[in-house]
């Protein structure tokens, strides 16, 4: 039988070791605001799943972790609750946004090529797309591959089809890239 108390303990010393990297994780893929429910939902099912980590070392037990924070963001991403992503989440990911001296025809286009590039982001496949935005955020490919579990050839190769699908869908809304 389990000790319920050594449980809690462990956890939580799992929880104060992994927590900023859950949320930045999960940052980068749904959105600080999401990114704490996120971390809860993380530890709650970290919680009912203790056991299977007995005898794991530091590095897949943060694997693990990562993983499920990662499969929460993919729910979503995919659920009805994500449709677009607002000016200002651009502009947190590095995206250029137009200045006071600027023209106002720039400004509405810049603004109108911003909403476009987000709204076409939310459109691409998550294989496509959460590597793409942890490039976008300037986590290189080691690291991306192994958050997501994957070899960095693979990393590569969706960042490159993602990228030519954005391209293709801001071409088709007459942004030519």
């Amino acid at each position: 039988m389990r000790d319920e108390e050594t449980d809690r303990k462990r956890v939580y010393e799992i929880y104060t070791e992994l927590r900023h990297q859950i949320w930045y994780v999960s940052a980068c893929l749904v959105g600080e605001i999401e990114a704490e429910d996120v971390v809860h939902e993380v530890m709650m099912e970290l919680m009912t799943r203790i056991e299977s980590l007995d005898g794991r070392s530091k590095m897949e037990i943060r694997a693990f972790v990562l993983k499920i924070a990662t499969n929460r963001c993919k729910d979503i991403l995919r659920s009805c609750e994500w449709k677009t992503l607002s000016l200002d989440a651009l502009r947190e990911k590095g995206m250029e946004w137009p200045s006071e001296q600027d023209e106002p025809e720039e400004i509405v286009l810049t603004e109108e090529l911003m909403a476009t590039l987000g709204q076409s982001l939310t459109r691409l496949e998550p294989e496509y797309r959460i590597p793409l935005e942890f490039r976008l955020n300037r986590i290189g490919t080691r690291e991306i591959a192994e958050q997501m579990r994957l070899t960095t050839y693979t990393v590569d190769k969706r960042i490159s089809r993602g990228r030519k699908e954005l391209k293709r869908m801001l071409a088709e809304a007459d942004y030519y890239v």
